[in-house]
């Protein structure tokens, strides 16, 4: 059988043992925790510490060549296009053209049947030889009439008639002379309508005005047109000369200003991604083009046309395009990324300690400064940051030339965003970031 379980218990005489056991393990403990404490504290100590300040990158700053361009984006159209409209109405018989083909000067394009211009072409001669009739009968009369008034002058000079009687005759005679007279203006008023209308039978045949290319055909053979003899006319075909081509772009008011004749582009078609065309601008439009007329989203663009200098044979009219005019160009200036400029106001650069005198009257030069916003650019020195007022130009797409306020080799802020725009003051500590300032590359290359 189990012998009942009995609770341990220490004889008295042990209990002096135990305790000088416990006694040195706390000891140990103890010592332990201490050493760590120690080197936890000389770790803390003997570690180098950040430089406290705003941590900034930098870069020294060069010389580039400035390139200032303007975006902007239209189509492809040629610089002669003709619209083919008949002067005769009447049915297409003859169409001798496709669109894409290539047609020379005076070649046939399209022949319209003339049975209208034919009936018209009779009426009109009908109308002149009734016109020529009405002439011989008036001349007539005036001949009849002239004779009766020479016999009645003749009668009165006898004292055989009154002059009553000589003055009815006389007004006989004038009156057949007007007759006479409007009747030769009916006659070439119908002649000149005849011939009219002998040219318009001669126009039932089309010829192409000048060499070019079918670039639209809206027509076909069983159709009829109606000429411009009568109405607007329809439109049956455009031929273009493709060997001038310009890029036709819309550039905003504000960009506009900065183009002149002559600047050069680089041109882009959608459709040939691979190809890059050069151009000229060769015309500036005067009127504008305003979309969104009234609303928030109003727009007011100016036509440029930019003549192709190179040309490509799958170019068609209507293809979209990209192009950058180039408006100036500033050789060996010094230029500093676009990030680094800023706009603040005086009272946002920072103070600088002051004596009491003179903070009533830095007071009231603020006052007076406070709606100027300035241009600056921070520079560092002994790692402050330094607030410089500078003189700015052109620009491109990563770096903006400056005209004064910096020097070569002046160490200037370009990064970050946000210390730039909202952290930086003037004077104020920065802790450089070495690993990005060295070998920091421009966000866009030198053009």
């Amino acid at each position: 059988m189990r012998r009942p379980l009995t609770p341990f218990r220490i004889k008295p005489e042990n209990w002096h043992i135990m305790a000088r056991k416990k006694g040195k393990g706390g000891i140990i403990f103890l010592v332990i925790i201490v050493v760590a404490a120690l080197a936890v504290a000389a770790w803390y100590l003997l570690m180098p510490k950040e430089p406290s300040g705003i941590e900034v990158t930098t870069q020294e700053v060069s010389r580039r060549t400035i390139v200032q361009t303007v975006s902007v984006t239209g189509k492809i159209e040629p610089e002669q296009e003709v619209k083919i409209s008949p002067e005769t109405s009447g049915e297409i018989v003859y169409l001798g053209v496709d669109e894409g083909d290539t047609v020379s000067k005076n070649q046939l394009l399209i022949r319209i049947r003339p049975d209208l211009v034919q009936s018209q072409l009779e009426q009109g001669k009908a109308a002149s030889d009734a016109a020529k009739a009405r002439i011989n009968s008036a001349a007539s009369d005036f001949a009849q009439a002239k004779q009766s008034y020479d016999r009645m002058l003749k009668l009165f000079n006898s004292e055989v008639i009154s002059a009553e009687e000589l003055d009815q005759a006389k007004n006989r005679m004038e009156q057949a002379e007007s007759s006479l007279a409007v009747s030769r203006e009916e006659f070439r008023r119908q002649e000149a309508s005849l011939e009219q209308m002998k040219y318009t039978a001669q126009r039932t045949e089309i010829y192409a005005p000048a060499a070019g290319i079918v670039t639209a055909l809206n027509v076909d053979v069983g159709e009829t047109v109606v000429g411009t003899a009568q109405m607007a006319g329809t439109v049956m075909m455009r031929i273009a000369d493709l060997g001038v081509i310009n890029a036709v772009v819309a550039v905003d008011e504000n960009d506009v200003v900065l183009i002149s004749m002559g600047d050069t582009a680089d041109v882009k078609i959608d459709a040939l991604q691979d190809t890059t065309f050069r151009g000229i601008v060769h015309k500036i439009g005067n009127t504008a083009i305003t979309s969104g007329l009234g609303t928030q989203s109003e727009v007011v663009n100016f036509q440029v046309e930019i003549r192709m200098l190179e040309s490509h044979p799958q170019l068609r009219p209507g293809m979209s395009c990209s192009a950058e005019i180039r408006t100036e160009t500033r050789n060996d200036v010094i230029a500093v990324p676009l990030q680094s400029v800023t706009l603040k106001r005086p009272s946002a650069m920072g103070k600088q300690l002051m004596s009491p005198e003179d903070e009533k009257d830095e007071a009231e030069k603020e006052e007076k400064a406070e709606a100027e916003v300035k241009t600056i650019v921070f520079k560092v020195i002994e790692n402050t940051a330094v607030a410089t007022d500078v003189e700015t130009g052109i620009s491109d797409r990563g770096f903006i030339e400056i005209r004064g306020g910096l020097q070569d080799d002046d160490v200037i802020v370009t990064g970050s965003f946000r210390a730039i725009t909202r952290e930086l003051t003037d004077g104020a500590i920065v802790r450089i970031d070495s690993g990005k300032t060295k070998g920091a590359r421009p966000p866009f290359p030198n053009r």
